[in-house]
């Protein structure tokens, strides 16, 4: 289960969306931190495919040729 810390980050970048390198940081290491666990409940799994929605979004926008 999310910590309460790492779940209002992640409704912060939910409500808001990525605005620079370090949120961007930190939202793949939250994907790799929920990636660990062996059960997620469902609005872990929601929210992860929201992170991932959003992390895709920051990625396209600011390294439009990859990484």
């Amino acid at each position: 289960m999310l910590s309460t810390e790492r779940g209002v980050a992640l409704q912060h970048l939910c409500e808001h969306r990525i605005n620079d390198a370090d949120e961007y940081g930190a939202a793949l290491e939250m994907i790799d931190f929920i990636a660990t666990e062996e059960k997620l409940t469902d609005d872990q799994k929601l929210f992860t495919e929201t992170l991932i929605s959003i992390v895709d979004e920051y990625e396209e926008k600011h390294y439009p040729y990859g990484n």
